[in-house]
């Protein structure tokens, strides 16, 4: 029901706020809620239409679910589905190792930012759970990455009337900061891979630079998935390593439609040519010993599954060597991207090509390098006045 209420001057500088409430069904009579105002007329008219609005679409109170119980119910039932296997287990994990135990038994409504930052504190300081010291302020960082999505989604459901961690700030992960893209130019590129020719990595490294690819993706990538005659690579598994050191191949994300076929050119599908008949000769020599049973275009010399560790120390070194240290294969990504994006290439083209889930993602990680077109504008606009 529409709520009604008048304001009543007290005195100079002094009004009373009186809303008119619903007849109370016990006592049958109708009740008036008061409200005094130290302020001009106009403050007392304001805080009335607020009153009256609150009045009209009250909010739902806070929930009382421990933090814990609401945390693993996000992760399990409402995150699952949009993580790649595992971004899922490492957000579980995390949960349940570092969140949890600290912070899981305080009830949604009684979560308060003060609650937050002492266990970031605590985490920087003793948080390891093996050994003493406390987590890098990477792994910290994460951990609140962690914590505020999964308390966005509680605003999102009207758990809680706002999130805590808005009003927290993890430490800075200053060595992240400090070689966080190591990205090379057009011309660098081309003195880089010339200067990588002959490593056993050389097919990798250049199917990486010249496609964007992300390393899981490219240890993950079967012979069936490289489409010569339609010049063009078919992306659709990952290859990740366990934690009792076996391999799982599988599909990128839960979601099918998830695949996605990249366009190469004639030179990448050469260097693929070449690497196959290098692979062949490796089994043909290796006597029945080289077994490529998942059919990887990378793997070892053996034939096994790539481990993506021994790939990144191996790539680091030969960056170092090259003249780029501190380099990392991720950075043949940025790197990519970076040059499509500065030639002025369509940013929903550069997403769709790199598997970005919307081009938002592109935009947030390459703003930087998007040439600025505001002169350029207005002298097309100018230009088509003058037609």
């Amino acid at each position: 029901m529409p709520y009604t209420g008048r304001i009543d001057k007290v005195a100079q500088g002094h009004y009373r706020i009186v809303i008119n409430l619903p007849r109370d069904p016990e006592t049958g009579k109708y009740k008036k809620k008061r409200k005094d105002v130290h302020g001009t007329r106009q403050e007392a008219e304001k805080l009335m239409r607020d009153m009256i609005a609150e009045l009209e679409n009250p909010q739902k109170p806070p929930s009382e679910q421990p933090l814990g119980e609401y945390l693993l119910y996000w992760i399990d039932t409402i995150a699952r589905p949009d993580l790649e296997k595992n971004t899922y287990e490492s957000y579980r994990w995390r949960i349940e190792k570092h969140i949890n135990p600290s912070l899981g038994h305080i009830p949604l409504c009684e979560l308060e930012p003060m609650h937050i930052q002492t266990f970031y504190s605590y985490k920087a300081e003793a948080g390891r759970l093996k050994g003493e010291g406390g987590l890098s302020n990477r792994s910290v960082t994460y951990l609140h990455a962690i914590l505020s999505e999964a308390l966005d989604k509680a605003v999102d459901l009207e758990l809680i009337p706002k999130n805590p961690c808005d009003k927290v700030k993890p430490p800075r992960d200053k060595k992240r900061q400090a070689r966080d893209m190591v990205v090379l130019s057009k011309q660098e590129l081309r003195e880089f891979l010339a200067g990588c020719k002959g490593h056993r990595d050389y097919a990798l490294i250049f199917t990486a630079a010249y496609t964007g690819m992300r390393q899981s993706e490219l240890l993950g990538l079967q012979w069936e998935d490289i489409l010569w005659q339609e010049k063009a690579i078919r992306v659709k598994k990952a290859l990740h390593r366990l934690d009792d050191g076996t391999y799982e191949h599988r599909d990128r994300t839960k979601n099918e439609t998830s695949t996605r076929v990249i366009k190469v050119t004639e030179e990448v599908l050469a260097v693929l040519k070449e690497h196959k008949k290098r692979q062949l000769e490796l089994q043909l020599a290796s006597g029945g010993k080289y077994k490529n049973e998942l059919n990887l275009v990378f793997t070892t010399p053996e034939g096994k599954p790539e481990d993506r560790t021994n790939v990144y120390h191996r790539f680091a070194n030969l960056a170092a060597k090259l003249g780029h240290k501190g380099m990392r294969f991720h950075d043949l990504r940025h790197t990519h991207a970076t040059i499509l994006l500065s030639e002025r290439e369509m940013v929903n083209a550069v997403s769709e090509r790199l598997g970005h889930a919307d081009e938002a993602t592109t935009l947030r990680i390459y703003a930087h390098v998007l040439p600025n077109k505001a002169e350029e504008t207005a002298e097309r606009f100018a230009r088509l006045l003058r037609e």
